[in-house]
This record gives C-alpha cells, structure tokens and sequence, in this order.
C-alpha cells in the first residue's frame, strides 16, 4: 500500500487528538463533516498494524476511485483488499446496499412520474451499480402516480 498524505500517517487513531478522530467528530460535528475515508474508516473499524483505519480507506479511494465504484464490488473483491477480510468487506456492502434502499424508499408522498429524470432520480441508486441490465415495468395509474414496479428480465 501506498503511502497517503496524513498528519497521522502510521499513527493508531487512538492517539489522534480527540476532535480528530473520526467517531468524535462525527458525534460533535455531524456525518457530513466527514470525507468519504473518514467515514469508510468508521464502518472499517480497525486498520493494520502500519496503517490507521483512515489510511485504509485513503488507499481503497485511491485505487479504486469514487464510491460508486467501490459499492459494485463483489464481497469477494472486497476481501482480497490490503487489510480486508471478509467481515469488512460484508460491513461495506451491507451500508452500501442500506444507502440505496434508502435513496429508493417510497415516501409518504406518492411518486409522480411526467418526465424521464423522475424515473432516472427514482430508479438510478438501485440500477446503476449492477453488472448486468434489469428490465423493469413501471406501473401508473391514471395520474402517473408510481403503483408498483415489476422486474421483468435481466
């Protein structure tokens, strides 16, 4: 593994000072005070004896790019990663796959679907990290409320 620029680089988190520390800051500032490796790191949990849990996550979006990228990855490809096994790689897949149920929940609200960015909006978090192509019918009813969704193919 590469070496990432931190001022704690090679440094256990528990010696950070306490306002840096992922967690902490989480708490005192909110999640979106985090980076993407900060908040890679809280889900990690635990790095390897040369690398902090944020280096970890550093390197991993590094290499591998955006998030995006990385929630496509298989439970496998995630294991064989520096300082992954497979408990870490279960724990990324499982917030990844919440964070799109969440984005694809229906809400109180009903979905009204009038053009194409609706159904980009509504459909792209569950369908655009797949490998292979899913045919869906989307189900109206007289106003173009959403009904139901039905996966015909793949």
């Amino acid at each position: 593994m590469e070496k990432v620029d931190s001022p704690h680089y090679a440094e256990s988190i528990r010696n950070w000072p306490e306002g840096e520390r992922p967690r902490e800051k989480l708490m005192c500032l909110g999640a979106e005070s985090l980076s993407n490796a900060e908040l890679l790191a809280i889900l990690i949990r635990t790095g390897t004896r040369q690398h902090s849990a944020v280096d970890l996550a550093k390197g991993i979006l590094s290499r591998y790019g955006q998030l995006h990228e990385l929630s496509a990855m298989s439970s496998s490809e995630l294991a064989r990663m520096y300082g992954f096994g497979p408990a870490k790689a279960v724990t990324l897949i499982a917030a990844f796959e919440l964070g799109r149920r969440m984005a694809i929940a229906p809400r109180r609200d009903r979905l009204k679907i009038t053009e194409p960015e609706t159904v980009y909006k509504r459909y792209s978090p569950q369908l655009s990290h797949l490998k292979k192509e899913r045919f869906l019918i989307l189900v109206l009813n007289s106003a173009n409320i959403l009904m139901r969704d039905i996966q015909i193919s793949e």
